[in-house]
């Protein structure tokens, strides 16, 4: 996940919080908004953390094997949509049991042969 997606999470908690020192509530209310506001906080962090891609490596056709930040390893199927701009490859995973993840390649990132063979790849799931 993004970088700045976690920091514009951590705006609006902190904005969240401030609305809710700001608020002139009685002490019961502002305790039971002050616990709910850290169960979301600490959910939603854990929750995009634990989803990001670490690393993806292409195993055959169009199976992947992923790992996550959190730990698990996971098999993937290539979907057939994807983006190309220029250098640029955008690819949509699905994890068993899990909704669908976008991996961006880069230049460089993988080696001139199994770049070319992935867009070949590409092409045929695309055609079919």
């Amino acid at each position: 996940m993004p970088g700045w997606w976690l920091l514009s999470l951590g705006l609006l908690q902190t904005a969240t919080l401030l609305l809710i020192l700001w608020l002139p509530l009685a002490w019961p209310w502002r305790v039971l908004l002050l616990a709910t506001w850290l169960v979301a906080g600490m959910h939603n962090l854990r929750l995009h953390t634990s989803r990001r891609l670490i690393r993806a490596v292409w195993q055959e056709q169009d199976r992947w094997r992923l790992w996550f930040a959190d730990g698990r390893e996971s098999s993937a199927r290539l979907e057939p949509r994807y983006f190309q701009r220029g250098p640029l490859l955008q690819l949509r995973l699905r994890p068993e049991r899990s909704r669908a993840l976008p991996l961006l390649i880069l230049p460089g990132m993988l080696p001139g042969e199994s770049l070319r063979r992935l867009k070949v790849r590409l092409r045929l799931f695309a055609d079919a």
